[in-house]
């Protein structure tokens, strides 16, 4: 069991800031949003296709529950800590984002039927800063909860923990996909495209290798995923 693996210091987003300075709304008033952010494990720029699929194996002697948890965690403070440091929200804003869109054809709605906002208990269209700020918290509420997450050596992880891991994958990569679709440019002009590139690959392998997602969920993307790992292995892989 990882139980120091979740009890991290954390640090404000931005996207709290933004949504803290702007008019209060039925929708954000309230919210106070941190981030696990310690220890991060960037995957490295240089990493092979072949040597990413070997990072998603299960090493000998590891826990599955463990390897799970372990990678919710990092890859969620990696995502972020992206986000946090290319100041994403000077680009993503409730005028430039009005909803979570993943391209076109897609449009994330925010559903929380657990949420003390009974508007969540539908699926409601929200703009993608304030999206992305309510995944955070509710990340952030599911790795605190023992119940979900154990947070001591001699507990077991209990049924809903795969899940809860499978929603919380889901949900992260709808954001890889908003980021890709609505500020490509942005991250370009950055010169870190490199950098969420190495990630999001990392990422999309290890929710196959463990079947996280469903092969309709990586549509937004696939023009993306084509490019990265090339078509033919993409298909392949991912449809």
């Amino acid at each position: 069991m990882l139980s120091n693996f979740f009890k991290r210091k954390r640090q404000q987003s931005i996207f709290t800031v933004q949504q803290t300075t702007a008019p209060t709304t039925s929708t954000s008033n309230g919210h106070h949003h941190h981030h696990h952010r310690q220890s991060v494990i960037i995957s490295g720029l240089s990493a092979s296709i072949r040597e990413l699929e070997q990072l998603v194996k299960l090493p000998s002697q590891v826990d599955e529950k463990d390897w799970l948890a372990q990678h919710v965690l990092e890859f969620y403070e990696n995502l972020f800590l992206l986000i946090d440091s290319m100041k994403l929200n000077h680009d993503c804003t409730e005028l430039n984002c009005p909803s979570m869109s993943g391209g076109d054809c897609y449009e994330y709605r925010w559903f929380d039927d657990e949420s003390t906002n009974v508007q969540y208990h539908q699926p409601t269209t929200v703009s993608a800063p304030l999206y992305i700020n309510l995944l955070s918290e509710w990340i952030d509420t599911k790795l605190d909860d023992p119940k979900v997450f154990p947070q001591q050596d001699d507990k077991a992880y209990p049924k809903k923990f795969k899940p809860t891991v499978v929603k919380i994958f889901s949900r992260l990569f709808r954001v890889f996909a908003h980021i890709y679709h609505r500020h490509g440019s942005y991250i370009n002009n950055l010169g870190i495209s490199a950098h969420i590139n190495t990630l999001f690959k990392h990422f999309v392998l290890f929710t196959v290798e463990w079947d996280l997602m469903q092969k309709a969920e990586y549509g937004p993307c696939m023009n993306v995923l084509c490019k990265l790992f090339g078509e033919e292995y993409a298909k392949k892989k991912f449809q």
